[in-house]
């Protein structure tokens, strides 16, 4: 199991910013012992499912929310990159927010990913785009 969590974080997802409250990716395997007929122990594994990630995010919104498209077109991938490590076929599997008066939006959003991870992961600060306020 490899996971990688961070506060405060900005990701690029299908090539669009977001300044996250918080990233989380985790990456699991399903490993199952293979046993014989001869011996009571085993010393071999093999996978028992195919390696499934999850990316799980949380943010404010401050404008518009490109990830409402990927609501209804669920089986278009999108591309994250969050601090160097670099995932291509990620698939939006819930997205919430709680919305009341007076407060800031704050949206979740959980992908699922099914492919390799490359990159280096490096947790650095990275300045905001400059964007016009509201």
């Amino acid at each position: 199991m490899v996971n990688y969590t961070q506060k405060d974080a900005r990701i690029t997802v299908s090539g669009q910013d977001i300044f996250c409250d918080s990233v989380d990716l985790k990456l699991d395997s399903s490993i199952n012992p293979n046993f014989n007929t001869l011996s009571k122990n085993s010393y071999e594994f093999s996978a028992g499912a195919p390696v499934k990630g999850t990316v799980s995010i949380s943010y404010f919104v401050t404008g518009e929310d490109f990830l409402v498209n990927n609501v209804a077109n669920e089986r278009e991938p999108v591309a994250i990159n969050f601090n160097g490590l670099q995932l291509n076929s990620g698939y939006l599997s819930s997205y919430s927010f709680n919305a009341e008066s007076f407060a800031p939006l704050k949206v979740s959003a959980n992908f699922n990913f099914y492919c390799p991870v490359t990159g280096t992961f490096s947790p650095a600060a990275q300045e905001l785009s400059s964007v016009p306020p509201l």
